[in-house]
């Protein structure tokens, strides 16, 4: 709908915590506008779209504390 965008993605990593969904409407600035469970593979965006913008998105795949070791 006008007032909602739907996303969805494939989820092979088994070992995330989560996801930060970040959207852009000018590809240079992006905002986070939610996150979403590990091995979750759907996000609703509802908040804040604007008629007649067209919007990119990214997953920022959130990982245990001790992967980064």
């Amino acid at each position: 709908s006008a007032s909602s965008i739907r996303l969805t993605w494939s989820d092979p990593n088994l070992a995330e915590t989560g996801f930060r969904v970040e959207r852009t409407s000018d590809g240079v600035t992006w905002s986070p506008v939610g996150t979403a469970g590990p091995n979750d593979t759907a996000f609703l965006d509802a908040s804040g779209l604007l008629p007649a913008t067209a919007y990119g998105y990214r997953l920022v795949t959130l990982l245990p504390a001790d992967s980064h070791r």
